[in-house]
């Protein structure tokens, strides 16, 4: 069977089901988040929001997301990875 990868690992094209195409999970500037911290408030708030989102949309039907951000928008794979983890997403 054909593959993709994920922020988790190969995942069989048959078992993506729903998929969301263009998505941003979480974006800013490059080194931003690293950088200002203080620019986003609570990261705990900001993670519990997309852990709340992501489950909103599984429940929803949607089973994969796929995450076009780029470096300079400040893709995140750990925190991807760390969200597809938590949610099933």
């Amino acid at each position: 069977m054909p593959t993709v990868n994920s922020v988790l690992g190969p995942l069989d094209t048959a078992d993506l089901g729903f998929t969301l195409t263009h998505e941003h999970i979480f974006t800013a500037s490059a080194g931003i988040q690293q950088t200002f911290p203080e620019l986003f408030g609570d990261f705990k708030k900001l993670t519990d929001q997309v852990v709340l989102t992501l489950n909103e949309a599984r429940e929803g039907g949607v089973t994969t997301i796929v995450d076009l951000s780029t470096l300079d928008l400040g893709r995140d794979i750990r925190f991807l990875a760390d969200m597809s983890r938590r949610t099933g997403v």
